[in-house]
């Protein structure tokens, strides 16, 4: 046997159940051994019954001394019940609906019994114990994982054809070579399966997760590192810095560019002027102004000749940035593509729109820089799909941007293929947004302010977690808050209602109007998380605040506080006791120190709703331990420094030469 024997090749149990295992992904020895337990119950502790102690979980070694099986009092179901005895004492045990036992513990049958001790009526009892005959040690008198499972599948099952299939071990090729192993502390990769399987302690059970985490971070690192070089070694287009062109349109500009701004703009532009293609990530907080950082890149591209296009993940996010370019670039020629706009000509210097940009029929030949907003919500195809547009065999330029700040301790570890320019400054005349967590008795303050903030010819925002109240029970949905909003509360005043399922010419109407101040009160979904830019905004009302995360919520925050006036945000609780996640939006107002709270908190997911697009589901590892990122990282640098193309480590060079079809630039 070895990592390619098909699993229904392994005894009886393959056999079998090979049909069940294929629904989830195992289909060989290999997949079987690498399937990962989703936890585990210590059951190592062996006692005898007169040492047995209520609320313990232990294993007993005894013998069957009755069985037999019996209907309960309502006869919906059947009980077995035994008395065990091991010498020393007697308990009972009892399984619900399980009347087969009877066939395989018979009285006088010896077997281990594992489970939880309880107290019934004065007498200790085993419910529902794991059982195994003879002196076998697979379900019982260890540490015992329990793994994913599905129907018809069971823990015995999985952890009998586990035990079947170790023998393999023997055969596996250990990926990494020994000096990677020795200099990082890491057991050998049989080892480290076995234990896993088969967990001697916790020490060692801890030692063989991170070999497996390890390998795992390494694969991700390898697969980054090798894209940055092929990058590095493509031909890109030269792009001069046009020095008066930048410093004509930064001056015209109504505000003054923050330092943060600045440095990331001429990092962008001291990469586009190498022959090698610039592939850089521009990370800002909300209100940061990336979108401004991009237009000085672009400015220099027209200067050149050359195209920029800028792909946005909604109409609604297109369609302003085609605006705000419009507006500070009057004098370059910009066209919109989007599946519902079609303005301009797109030969024109810069071409701004949605996924539409990457259809056949969108010609881009020009392309010299591509600009992808919320970096996170496109997958690797599409960006290399916008990147592949020339036909000239040169690679335009990359800039990615994400309004989620994103911790430093996670940018190695999402983006090792990327370059990063961080934005943290806010513009010099912003204030901070007075932010508060709301129980339902002060609802009616947060109604009062908001009409207060409207008499002053402001504007505000109300966002709900659902659309409809057949959604989801619990929370109120947007329509029936617009309904609330518009028909009681604030009668008197216009309020619009946006969200996901409108008709994009009703949902740009809507937009529109809010804008121009038509509308005094925009209910919405987290359809405005994004991008939605109304300077005259000044609350932010999120209801149900407890259904978001601290990222969607901190961009909430971001859509006021856009201009000189003072702004609030105000997260509704359905409770009056504030969760730790609402305290740390109300404590911090910098998105990168409260994305490393949600990081603690929550962990990586939380960032970005989804698992990141482009990285390989990890089954053992988490970008949590960033120091074992740090570690991949740098082995990741050592072992293409010694042989680029992997041909040392045949074992790594076959996955990634598998995993890189799904990432491959050419």
């Amino acid at each position: 046997m070895n990592a390619d024997t098909p699993i229904g090749d392994i005894g009886r149990y393959g056999k079998a159940l090979a049909s069940r295992f294929k629904k989830l992904g195992i289909k060989t020895i290999g997949d079987l051994l690498t399937h990962p337990p989703a936890r585990y119950e210590d059951l190592s502790e062996i006692k005898t019954i007169s040492a047995l102690r209520a609320g313990e979980a232990v294993t007993i070694q005894a013998t069957v001394e009755l069985i037999a099986n019996r209907r309960t009092s309502a006869k919906r179901m059947v009980l077995t019940e035994a008395i065990l005895d091991d010498g020393t004492g007697k308990i009972n045990a009892l399984w619900f609906s399980q009347p087969y036992i009877t066939n395989i513990l018979k009285p006088g049958t010896k077997a281990s019994f594992a489970g939880k001790v309880s107290l019934e009526r004065g007498h200790l009892q085993m419910m529902s114990p794991i059982y195994e005959p003879g002196d076998r040690s697979v379900h019982t008198g260890r540490i015992i994982p329990i793994y994913p499972t599905t129907a018809n599948l069971t823990q015995k099952h999985i952890r009998a054809a586990v035990a079947m299939a170790l023998p393999a071990l023997a055969e596996f090729v250990d990926p990494l070579p020994e000096k990677i192993r020795e200099k990082y502390d890491l057991v050998s990769f049989a080892d480290a399966l076995h234990e896993i399987h088969y967990p001697t302690d916790n020490a060692k059970l801890e030692r063989a997760r991170r070999r497996l985490q390890f390998d795992e971070l390494l694969m991700h690192q390898l697969l980054a590192l090798r894209i940055k070089n092929e990058v590095k070694a493509a031909k890109g287009i030269a792009v001069p810095f046009a020095q008066d062109k930048t410093k004509d349109f930064v001056d015209s500009l109504p505000f003054k560019l923050t330092d943060d701004q600045k440095k990331a703009a001429w990092a962008i532009l001291k990469d586009m002027e190498k022959a090698e293609p610039m592939h850089r990530l521009l990370d800002g907080d909300v209100g940061s102004g990336k979108t401004v950082v991009a237009a000085v890149a672009a400015v220099n591209v027209a200067s050149s000749g050359g195209q920029t296009a800028i792909m946005a993940p909604t109409e609604v996010l297109a369609k302003q940035h085609y605006e705000t370019f419009k507006k500070i670039l009057p004098s370059h020629e910009i066209a919109l593509r989007t599946n519902v706009y079609k303005e301009g000509d797109e030969t024109a210097a810069i071409v701004i729109g949605t996924h539409a940009l990457l259809e056949d029929k969108v010609a881009l030949d020009n392309l010299t820089l591509a600009v992808i907003d919320e970096q996170h919500r496109f997958g690797v195809e599409q960006r290399q799909e916008l990147m592949k547009k020339r036909k000239d065999g040169r690679l335009p330029h990359l800039l990615t941007m994400t309004a989620t700040p994103i911790p430093r301790t996670l940018h190695l570890a999402l983006y090792g293929d990327l370059d990063i320019s961080l934005l943290r400054e806010k513009p010099k005349n912003r204030l901070p947004i007075v932010t508060s967590v709301v129980g339902p008795n002060h609802y009616k303050d947060v109604y009062a302010k908001v009409r207060s903030e409207i008499i002053a010819g402001r504007q505000a925002f109300f966002v709900s977690p659902i659309i409809d109240s057949s959604d989801v029970t619990g929370a109120k949905s947007a329509t029936e808050l617009f309904d609330e909003l518009s028909k009681k509360i604030f009668k008197d005043l216009s309020v619009g209602l946006l969200h996901g399922r409108m008709k994009p010419a009703e949902k740009e109407k809507t937009m529109s109007d809010f804008a121009a101040g038509k509308i005094q009160v925009l209910v919405a979904t987290a359809v405005i998380e994004v991008g939605i830019d109304v300077p005259n905004a000044s609350v932010m009302v999120v209801t149900g605040a407890e259904r978001f995360g601290l990222a969607q919520l901190h961009q909430f925050r971001g859509r006021v506080g856009r201009s000189t006036f003072q702004s609030y945000c105000f997260a509704l609780s359905s409770s009056e006791t504030t969760s730790q996640r609402l305290r740390a939006l109300s404590q911090c107002a910098d998105g990168f120190d409260l994305a490393e709270r949600d990081l603690t908190l929550r962990g990586p997911g939380e960032l970005f709703g989804t698992r990141q697009s482009g990285i390989e589901e990890m089954k053992f590892a988490t970008f949590t331990d960033l120091r074992l990122v740090e570690d991949a990282h740098d082995a990741a640098s050592e072992l293409l420094a010694a042989d680029e193309d992997l041909g040392s480590v045949p074992v790594l060079r076959e996955k990634i030469i598998f995993h890189e079809r799904a990432a491959h630039l050419g």
